[in-house]
């Protein structure tokens, strides 16, 4: 009978003591097999295998000899690219100061994120555990016998533990093995850059993996579709920092794959780049306008304040704004551009009743790469192919011009993103957002504010129905002021 109880240092990792004064030495490259997140591959989406390797850095301690550690979980590694973040600092630190009672210091990955937590049930991780199952170091690797390993929920409220490593598939082969090739790359870049050239890099563990790559104009999905078009009829690149030629106004496209040996595509990569085509000349400047910022302030918890930016309107088409450089003087942007053009929020309130923002780049970085934001009418056209009427048809979120002349957007109707944080995914932002829009824009009916105009009902998508139905949610306009309400019985 197996018994296995952690002790009151359950959650407690074990920092070594041993040599805790001593250096580490690089020892050279080694190949790691997954035996942790193994436990999460029925959730992975296939992400996620039993026998995934790749290589590592090894290290040991110079004042005691089988104290190893490497990091597991860098940029290139599998489990970072399902995870869309790398841990580029938690070290997987191995005792095998013994060869047959070698054990795993407790392990927190991700440790900002709280949520994963490998041990080893030994009693040397807190662990009542009979038998205890240790791990052998022999003919240069280290392994460890199945379910001897687990991990914890810790938004469990009983925080039960679970084992993994259930095939004893976790296994570090010291240097000295043969180095696996990877053929694993990144995607880095700026959303923008220069005469729309925009440099993008690609990183890999090596410099001698085939690569292919294409631009599309507009937004496309990454699918095995695009990828095997790529791999058949893209351009060859290597690892490294090319320039992009941007090739529309806007979010743009571009997929890389890289080739195994045998010419078969191997990986697929995705980035968006963004070009900004505007003649100057086809808009008209508006002057300074107050722009409550809430879209970086709900996003990083900062508190939202009044910005005051220029509001250009399209000369061609009335309602159609841009907001020039909105986060140039704001406080959290701390990287200064390089690249020789304005940066723009492209704002649709042509009908004022159903407001959408264009998928935009806006020129600002606040720590994890270039930042950009959206709304639920854009992303329905670039997601789904569909045009902007009927992207209005569906249950989207759209912002209102109401009273004072004031762009309002509800919860939900504004997306940010930051390029290098989880693979650039969308978090809704903005529901305290507030544009003034400036007396003699070109709206209909912006300036004429009767008390005595008739009562006008639209649906959530801005499309003008009769009287709703009871408990229904609707947009009320008369004259110029405009409310989101919901028609009591």
């Amino acid at each position: 009978m197996n018994i296995f109880r952690k002790t009151a240092v359950a959650l407690t990792a074990l920092l070594t003591t041993a040599g805790a004064s001593a250096e580490w030495v690089e020892l050279g490259t080694g190949v790691y097999t997954e035996g942790l997140f193994t436990y999460y591959a029925e959730v992975s989406d296939g992400a996620i295998e039993i026998g995934m390797k790749w290589n590592v850095k090894v290290e040991e301690n110079t004042e005691t000899p089988g104290l190893y550690r490497f990091i597991p979980y860098t940029a290139l590694s599998p489990i970072a690219q399902w995870m869309e973040i790398a841990d580029e600092e938690t070290y997987i630190i191995l005792h095998a100061e013994d060869p047959d009672h070698v054990w795993m210091e407790d392990f927190e990955p991700y440790p900002e994120w709280e949520m994963y937590y490998f041990t080893h049930m030994v009693p040397e991780s807190g662990w009542e555990a009979t038998p205890a199952g240790y791990g052998t170091l022999m003919d240069g690797a280290i392994t460890f016998p199945a379910m001897s390993l687990a991990t914890v929920d810790l938004y469990d409220e009983n925080q039960n533990w679970h084992a993994t490593n259930r095939e004893g598939e976790f296994k570090l082969e010291l240097p000295g093995v043969e180095i696996e090739k990877n053929y694993t790359f990144l995607i880095q870049n700026p959303y923008c850059g220069s005469d729309n050239l925009v440099p993008v890099t690609f990183v890999a563990e090596t410099n001698d993996i085939d690569m292919k790559y294409a631009v599309y104009a507009g937004h496309k999905v990454l699918s095995d579709e695009l990828a095997a078009e790529v791999a058949a009829t893209g351009t060859a690149v290597t690892p490294g920092t090319i320039l992009v030629k941007s090739p529309a106004h806007g979010v743009n496209t571009v997929v890389a794959v890289s080739l195994d040996d045998s010419g078969a595509l191997h990986t697929p990569g995705i980035t968006y780049i963004y070009g900004i085509y505007d003649n100057d000349a086809d808009w008209k400047s508006l002057g300074m306008t107050d722009y409550t910022e809430a879209i970086i302030a709900e996003h990083y918890e900062y508190e939202p304040e009044i910005l005051q930016v220029e509001i250009q309107e399209n000369v061609n088409t009335p309602g159609f704004f841009r907001l020039v450089n909105p986060y140039a003087e704001y406080a959290y942007n701390f990287i200064e551009r390089e690249d020789n053009h304005n940066h723009y929020i492209y704002i649709h309130a042509e009908n004022p009743n159903a407001v959408w923002i264009e998928n935009s780049a806006i020129g600002a970085d606040f720590g994890f790469g270039d930042g950009r934001v959206t709304s639920d009418v854009a992303r329905f056209i670039e997601e789904d192919g569909i045009t902007v009427e009927e992207a209005m048809q569906r249950d989207v979120n759209v912002g209102v011009i109401g009273e004072d002349n004031v762009l309002t957007f509800p919860k939900w109707g504004i997306w940010y993103a930051d390029r290098d944080y989880i693979d650039g995914f969308w978090y809704s932002s903005g529901r305290n957002f507030a544009l003034k829009i400036p007396e003699g824009a070109g709206i209909d009916n912006i300036a004429a504010d009767t008390t005595d105009a008739p009562v006008v009902y639209f649906n959530l998508q801005g499309i003008q129905i009769d009287r709703p139905a009871a408990g229904t949610p609707c947009i009320m306009k008369q004259g110029t002021k405009v409310t989101k309400i919901v028609i009591g019985k």
